[in-house]
């Protein structure tokens, strides 16, 4: 289960950067190619709102910073080294 490793921990003008996120890709990396090869199931997990917060709740609106994870966001997108494939499980929320 490979848990939010999207561009808003990668990008350095993310206000979500995070220094550390570099290497948690890099064993994730890891990690998801071993289940490929050995034909494992592969889930992604990933937040996404409304445009505007509509489903984000109270945690939304004390957290304006989560705005990067609103739908079409290109902070909310999966990384470019680890993308989901077809067939394999993307659990939003």
């Amino acid at each position: 289960m490979l848990i939010d490793m999207v561009e808003a921990y990668l990008d350095l003008e993310s206000p979500l950067y995070c220094q550390t996120a570099k290497a948690a890709l890099g064993k994730a990396a890891e990690l998801l190619k071993a289940a490929r090869a050995a034909s494992r199931p592969v889930i992604f997990t990933n937040v996404r709102y409304d445009k505007g917060g509509a489903n984000g709740g109270l945690f939304y609106r004390k957290v304006p910073v989560l705005n990067v994870f609103e739908e079409g966001s290109p902070l909310g997108a999966f990384s470019q080294a680890q993308r989901p494939r077809d067939g394999e499980t993307v659990s939003t929320q």
